[in-house]
């Protein structure tokens, strides 16, 4: 079970990720939705700890996966804070947590690039981060994957099946699916396939 200050962390990595956005038409000012809206922090948390964890034999940790994932967004944002590279702390932020949280998003992104850069000190990362750059780039990728793949698929659109994986059903077309304007799943589409040829050969002609 994640910590708030876990979850606060990684809603804070969604909001800078994929917020929401505005559009401005004849019917006046359109909000699209962002990660946090769809709640994608549920998805990112559940794949860390319960899909990815174990796979990587790290289901006995004392912590969770994500509970590590944060503290080390929290060093890359405080590095950031004290080399005074951070455009504006947020002393009340939206999503209260450590260090990352109080950041924009600007410089939210800014602290991931510390990390993919692996300008930190990896010795005082937590395990299982702990110097192992190998694994801190591919967790960095990962989660930027992870987040995409989340918001555009259509898990969200499974309700209140989507943590029980033999029960799925898309109860609902995801917000994401809209705003592309992804019209959902076809039983098949008319596909071209060929021309249709004569063959003359010996007894007679054949079709291909």
């Amino acid at each position: 079970m994640q910590t708030y200050y876990t979850r606060a962390t990684f809603q804070s990595l969604l909001d800078a990720m994929i917020p929401p956005t505005f559009t401005t038409d004849t019917c006046g000012i359109t909000r699209s939705l962002g990660a946090v809206d769809i709640r994608l922090e549920d998805y990112v948390l559940w794949v860390l700890d319960d899909k990815l964890a174990p796979r990587l034999g790290l289901n006995e940790m004392p912590f969770n996966l994500s509970d590590s994932t944060a503290y080390v967004l929290d060093i890359a944002a405080n590095q950031l804070i004290q080399n005074n590279q951070a455009i504006m702390v947020h002393n009340d932020p939206i999503f209260p947590g450590g260090w990352f949280t109080t950041l924009s998003r600007r410089d939210r992104l800014k602290a991931v690039m510390i990390l993919e850069g692996l300008k930190v000190n990896v010795e005082n990362l937590p395990f299982p981060y702990t110097n192992n750059p190998g694994f801190l780039l591919n967790m960095m990728d990962g989660l930027n994957r992870l987040i995409l793949f989340g918001f555009y698929s259509e898990w969200i659109g499974y309700g209140e099946a989507r943590f029980h994986p033999t029960t799925y059903q898309l109860a609902f077309l995801p917000p994401s699916w809209l705003q592309v304007g992804y019209p959902g799943p076809s039983f098949g589409y008319r596909d071209f396939r060929g021309y249709l040829l004569k063959m003359d050969h010996q007894g007679g002609v054949s079709y291909a």
